[in-house]
């Protein structure tokens, strides 16, 4: 596992202990405030964070992001 992959994962261990089964959900959220805002690298780490919780969420949000521009 790299770095990066275990930082991803720390933190979406962390993102699921504070909001349990919606944390996926939250993290999307997150990262489509992110997008809105132009937040490019903010909009990566909610990404990684849902890709972690569920993949198939974050196919579509990343989707749609590519889309969007």
């Amino acid at each position: 596992m790299t770095s990066t992959t275990d930082a991803n994962l720390h933190a979406a261990l962390r993102h699921f202990a504070r909001h349990g089964l919606a944390a996926a959900q939250n993290a999307r959220e997150q990262a489509v405030s992110a997008a809105r805002a132009g937040d490019r690298q903010s909009f990566r780490t909610w990404l990684e964070i849902c890709r972690v919780l569920d993949r198939r969420m974050a196919r579509r949000l990343d989707r749609n992001a590519l889309a969007a521009h």
